[in-house]
């Protein structure tokens, strides 16, 4: 069984715009249902590998109750033995960080892919996906990473400024 869903780059961000779009069962006993299902794994491995990253709230918000990283005036007058009660404040503060930069990431990859648009083969690929039927969100996706290749394609977005902060997050920063 599958879950997936979509934000289709409409640049609505995932607080308006977030859904489940389907699910998929698989049938042991058709080949290419069992096709799909070991190209529905590699698609998760890829997400994996490549769109995803680990954050803990609780690490990233002690360091801010640390060293005040987070630019908080109220920290600053806060003393040290308050700052524990503070813990699920500041994590809710990191979660809410990484969701305004990932809503940054939704609009800057999204004008990323469309700038990409601007070359010959990208574009004549996605419009090709699209007369297939395709959406044209996930046509361009799939045109720009078919053209550049995955690991420039990845390299490219990974140079972002909200993919940048996000890391930045991930390490603790």
């Amino acid at each position: 069984m599958e879950f997936f869903g979509s934000t289709n780059l409409s640049r609505k961000g995932i607080h308006h715009n977030w859904e489940v779009s389907g699910v998929v069962f698989f049938d042991e006993s058709d080949a290419a249902s069992i096709q799909a299902r070991e190209d529905s794994k590699k698609r998760f491995l890829k997400l994996w590998d490549h769109e995803s990253f680990g954050v803990d709230t609780r690490f990233v918000a002690a360091r801010w109750l640390a060293h005040d990283s987070a630019g908080s005036r109220w920290l600053a007058k806060t003393p040290a033995g308050e700052r524990t009660a503070q813990m699920p404040h500041m994590r809710r503060r990191v979660m809410r960080t990484v969701l305004r930069h990932i809503q940054q990431f939704d609009g800057e990859s999204a004008d990323w892919l469309q700038r990409q648009l601007r070359e010959a083969p990208a574009a004549v690929r996605a419009a090709d996906l699209a007369r297939q039927g395709m959406a044209p969100g996930y046509a361009t996706l799939i045109a720009v990473e078919e053209t550049l290749g995955t690991e420039k394609f990845y390299d490219e977005l990974g140079r972002l400024p909200s993919i940048q902060k996000l890391n930045a997050l991930a390490r603790g920063a």
